[in-house]
């Protein structure tokens, strides 16, 4: 196929103004960390978008490099992961509230750890087993859900590595339930896997992983688990995990 010149003109051409919607991963006086198809930019918003929380669904526009949150969309469901970025009990050393954990390989523990980088908070999930590789699932609080239903579901996720390997994998799985007091590997259906990511960016480096999910037949609870694969003595991280029902 022939491309005439101004075809190739128009190829080329970088878009200097769009419109879109995104999710508030982090918020400041002035600005929004603002994930948009899996990456996260700095935007100023608008006077009239009050009270900005993690988690909110925004529309924007961009003209060139200047990013504008003009507010949140309404209508569309609010994150229903509790403790989203492991706050509660962030002193305590063990498995924060409203999560749990599910080793699959390994005997991995889940804490938050104060890194001096964390997205949101002070906060970060950290996952390790120290001196042996670990496959854990870190997952949420019951989430109620009906069959067909989809759900957008994102995490920010990094390590901390002992050497210059990058070799840890991070993912973000949907657990699926029959009720609400069940807990993993008492399923109602198969993990499903929503995003994952190999070889994540070492802190403070953070990876964004995003994706939406149709709830299955015979399920009545969703639980989002973060999944976190490395070898010894390397530390997983995620931090704002987000879950909202969009259809």
């Amino acid at each position: 196929m022939t491309i005439t010149f101004p075809e190739a003109i128009l190829n080329t051409r970088q878009i200097g103004a769009e419109t879109g919607t995104g999710t508030v991963v982090s918020v400041s006086a002035t600005t929004l960390q603002v994930l948009v198809r899996g990456t996260t930019i700095t935007a100023a918003y608008v006077a009239q978008y009050t009270t900005p929380l993690v988690g909110d669904l925004v529309a924007f526009t961009r003209q060139d490099s200047t990013w504008l949150v003009l507010g949140r969309l309404a209508g569309v469901g609010q994150n229903q992961v509790l403790n989203f970025s492991f706050e509660d009990d962030g002193d305590s050393g063990s498995t924060p509230s409203n999560w749990n954990v599910a080793n699959i390989a390994g005997a991995g523990t889940a804490r938050p750890t104060r890194t001096g980088y964390a997205p949101a908070g002070q906060f970060e999930l950290a996952v390790s087993s120290n001196a042996a590789a670990q496959d854990t699932y870190v997952y949420s609080n019951p989430i109620a859900v009906a069959p067909g239903q989809q759900w957008a579901v994102s995490a920010l996720a990094s390590a901390i590595y002992p050497t210059l390997t990058l070799d840890a994998t991070a993912a973000l799985y949907g657990l699926w339930f029959a009720n609400n007091t069940n807990l993993y590997p008492t399923t109602s259906a198969a993990d499903t896997l929503i995003a994952q990511a190999v070889n994540i960016q070492a802190a403070p480096i953070h990876t964004s992983l995003s994706g939406t999910v149709t709830v299955p037949a015979a399920t009545s609870f969703m639980r989002v688990a973060t999944r976190s694969t490395s070898p010894a003595s390397e530390v997983v991280l995620f931090d704002v995990v987000i879950a909202r029902r969009v259809a």
